[in-house]
């Protein structure tokens, strides 16, 4: 019993998930809350009754813009018709289509920096780093799987720092989804 109360001590003090920042050397402090997600927008293509149609309509149907799931009237679904991101609530794919991320700059000054690392065609994960001054802020998304279509940068608050415009796609009961994930930075 003992034991058992020893491991579970070791645990308990070993994990310490609250550890937001902590220092590469005596200029650079690394924080993960810095990269928030602002919103997460799905979109869908459905195929559903549309198994015996002609190949040329099958076609229209597969190039089609996927349609927004939840109908809602916010600040950010008008900001992305007026970019043409998104067109009557419909997701302009082609804007993302082989769109990759490197390197880049956030801001019009080209003073916070953003390095994006993944290979979409053999991992699903995204690692973002970005660098304002002495401060570094790091995040990684897994997307389990999913395809990531492209990534862009778009400033959608009006605050002259663009965000994170991430696109992903999966397929599920007949239809495409697509969710598109807007981070900030902050």
């Amino acid at each position: 019993m003992k034991i058992l109360y020893i491991l579970f001590l070791f645990q308990l003090f070993s994990c310490n998930e609250n550890k937001p920042k902590h220092s590469l050397n005596q200029n650079t402090t690394i924080t993960e809350k810095q990269i928030q997600e602002y919103k997460v927008l799905n979109f869908r293509r459905t195929y559903v009754g549309h198994e015996n149609l002609p190949e040329k309509e099958l076609k229209k149907l597969h190039e089609s813009n996927p349609t927004l799931l939840v109908q809602e009237d916010s600040e950010i679904l008008r900001k992305l018709n007026e970019l043409k991101i998104l067109e009557d609530n419909n997701l302009l794919v082609s804007k993302f289509d082989n769109k990759k991320l490197n390197k880049a700059y956030l801001d019009h000054e080209n003073v916070i920096e953003i390095t994006c690392k993944y290979d979409s065609l053999n991992y699903s994960e995204i690692k973002l780093s970005i660098q304002n001054g002495t401060k570094k802020a790091l995040k990684t998304l897994d997307f389990k799987g999913d395809h990531i279509v492209g990534i862009i940068l778009k400033d959608i608050d009006n605050d002259n720092v663009k965000e994170i415009l991430i696109l992903r796609y999966y397929y599920i009961m007949n239809g495409d989804n697509f969710d598109l994930w807007v981070l900030k930075y902050q």
